[in-house]
């Protein structure tokens, strides 16, 4: 998990790191990596106007964390446009149940 060098300036367009910083500390980059794909998983689980809910709601975060939340939000899950961002989601999600067993 990586996160991108914009990742920082995701919450109100405020700039809290530096672009330096992120590249040089790889615990950092992971610590941002998570917390932006436990942003983005709040999101579509408080957003009521989505059908993304519960599993979906995970599902429809790690396409959004590869693909963009925008995509995501505008074409929806499978669609040609958020389909790598759906492969993504489905293969993380099959490593999960693989490891859980």
């Amino acid at each position: 998990m990586r996160a991108l060098i914009s990742t920082p300036f995701f919450r109100g367009g405020r700039t809290v790191l530096k672009k330096e910083e992120v590249r040089d500390y790889e615990g950092l980059n992971v610590a941002l990596a998570t917390w932006y794909l436990q942003t983005l998983i709040d999101q579509f689980e408080s957003d009521k106007n989505t059908l993304y809910t519960g599993r979906n709601a995970v599902r429809a975060a790690l396409a959004a964390y590869n693909r963009g939340r925008r995509e995501v939000l505008k074409y929806g899950l499978g669609k040609p446009q958020t389909k790598s961002g759906t492969f993504y989601a489905d293969s993380v999600l099959a490593c999960e149940r693989i490891l859980k067993k």
